[in-house]
């Protein structure tokens, strides 16, 4: 049941019944910092209503260029139960389900969101360039500083800790 008639645009990032946030958790951050810019929500979303007949409209960003990707709202379940399989939102917000579906339909399934990045996300609902930087390649500080500073109020900047990945190497 929708609680809304209108699409809103905010997540909680701190739901910890979402036992399967960090098998996706690129997903969702990517999801995430499209939320810090609520406008986007006119340029994601064509279809502004929750609507009884379960069609919406989404601008999609592919092969260079916007079209409009289509998506319904049957979404999928645990089997056997009446629990949603991916994200469960905590106040059931259609919009992030129908951002998933639309994801998950235009990249050959719902694998990819398990197996995609947050620039992939970003790019997939905004059509914005991604660049990525490899942080450790920086010489020093001030060339980090220099970065921030010329991007601070034209892009979005997403950082990822490679941590991790460098110990297994």
């Amino acid at each position: 049941k929708i609680n809304s008639t209108e699409i809103d645009f905010q997540i909680n990032m701190m739901d910890n019944e979402n036992e399967l946030i960090n098998d996706f958790s690129h997903f969702i951050h990517g999801i995430y910092i499209l939320t810090k810019f609520p406008g986007l929500r006119q340029h994601i979303f064509k279809t502004k209503q929750v609507n009884a007949d379960g069609y919406y409209e989404l601008y999609i960003y592919t092969n260079g260029q916007y079209k409009i990707l289509i998506v319904d709202d049957y979404f999928p379940i645990l089997k056997g139960t009446t629990i949603l399989r991916f994200s469960r939102p905590v106040k059931n917000e259609i919009w992030l389900l129908l951002m998933e579906k639309a994801f998950a339909k235009l990249h050959g399934g719902y694998g990819a969101l398990f197996s995609c990045d947050v620039s992939t996300v970003v790019q997939t609902f905004t059509g914005f360039p991604i660049e990525r930087l490899n942080f450790y390649d920086m010489l020093d500080i001030e060339d980090f500083d220099e970065m921030i500073r010329v991007n601070k109020n034209t892009n979005i900047i997403n950082t990822k800790d490679n941590a991790k990945e460098k110990e297994k190497n």
